[in-house]
């Protein structure tokens, strides 16, 4: 090694250490926000799955959903012309009582609010 590339490299090292510095985050928060997650797409119905939001290093498990995921809510959605459509809550004896599901798959359907009027009046705009 040359010296020019000695003194080159012993600055960069003295640039990545002196700029060392510890920085503590406090990522624990007690308080639960409301999250919405919506679609609106042409020729589907609208729909909507509302959760609390959780800490950022929480466990997840399979009883992690049925307690973030809200399921007694009151979800509306407002078109820019004034139309309103009130979405339905998709229970799991609601479900059960279509019997479009029987002999599948278990769908966890905690939080998923749907449309189901979104023919009569095509609520989405082109």
């Amino acid at each position: 090694m040359t010296s020019i590339n000695k003194k080159y490299f012993i600055i960069l090292l003295c640039f990545f250490f002196a700029c060392e510095e510890q920085i503590d985050l406090n990522l624990i928060s007690d308080k639960s926000h409301l999250v919405v997650e919506g679609y609106i797409q042409q020729d589907f119905p609208a729909y909507v799955i509302l959760s609390r939001s959780q800490p950022y290093f929480s466990v997840i498990d399979s009883n992690m959903y049925q307690n973030i995921l809200v399921d007694d809510a009151n979800v509306y959605i407002i078109r820019d012309d004034g139309l309103i459509h009130e979405l339905t809550y998709l229970s799991k004896n609601f479900v059960d009582s279509l019997n479009i599901l029987q002999d599948t798959i278990d769908i966890p359907l905690f939080g998923f609010y749907i449309d189901l009027d979104y023919n009569k009046d095509d609520f989405s705009q082109k």
